[in-house]
């Protein structure tokens, strides 16, 4: 599969922005294997320079020469942890890496019941007029349901390793998590590019572990 293919079917709706992380406690994250090792073979990889294409790749937050500096220091960290080494010369390269990021608005609608009435909310109580209150109905009627939507940035990250001479996939991953627009710091994508190639063999072939979805 040549690269012009293997992008053109890319997943583009849900990639990266300006950072990923999650919205309070909840983990939205998500890692995605979808295409296994056939098997990736070599030691040595090199970068594959892709432009924007669609509007997504288009957005402020990514497309800039210091995020995208970053993305590829992180994935160079983490392919080292890995035992690959990175040479300049795509063209002597075993292995030719290429990543495609971009955001999608979303939105979810967050559902809430509260118990009704005046003792709705906690312990039964008891007295002259009988017992109420409790975990169920209060004495002033049903719960309460409030709807709210919540409007949020998903984005993501792809991650395309392909053999150096012919450019066939051999693995691809994909990362998926809400985003905010100051969460972009090396750090931050350091762990990200940890957890995308978490499930990659290491270099030589030994087993990696497998990925954390």
């Amino acid at each position: 599969m040549r690269l012009k293919n293997i992008l053109s079917t890319a997943a583009l709706g849900v990639v990266l922005a300006t950072g990923l992380a999650s919205c309070g406690p909840t983990d939205y994250s998500s890692v995605t294997v979808l295409a296994e090792p056939t098997p990736v073979v070599g030691t040595t990889f090199a970068w594959k320079t892709v432009a924007p294409s669609t509007q997504q790749e288009m957005y402020p937050g990514i497309d800039n020469p210091i995020f995208r500096q970053r993305v590829e220091q992180a994935f160079n960290t983490a392919m080292a942890a890995k035992g690959y080494q990175q040479v300049s010369d795509a063209a002597t390269a075993d292995l030719v890496l290429a990543y495609r990021v971009g955001v999608q608005q979303k939105s979810q609608l967050d559902v809430q019941s509260t118990p009704g009435g005046y003792y709705g909310g906690g312990p039964m109580m008891c007295g002259s007029f009988g017992c109420g209150g409790g975990w169920g109905w209060g004495y002033y009627g049903p719960p309460q349901t409030s709807v709210t939507q919540i409007n949020y940035t998903e984005g993501g990250l792809m991650l395309d390793i392909m053999a150096g001479k012919t450019e066939t996939l051999e693995w691809r991953a994909l990362y998926k998590n809400r985003v905010t627009a100051n969460t972009a710091t090396q750090a931050s994508l350091d762990a990200i590019a940890a957890r995308v190639v978490q499930s990659l063999p290491n270099a030589g072939g030994m087993p990696a572990t497998p990925a954390k979805k």
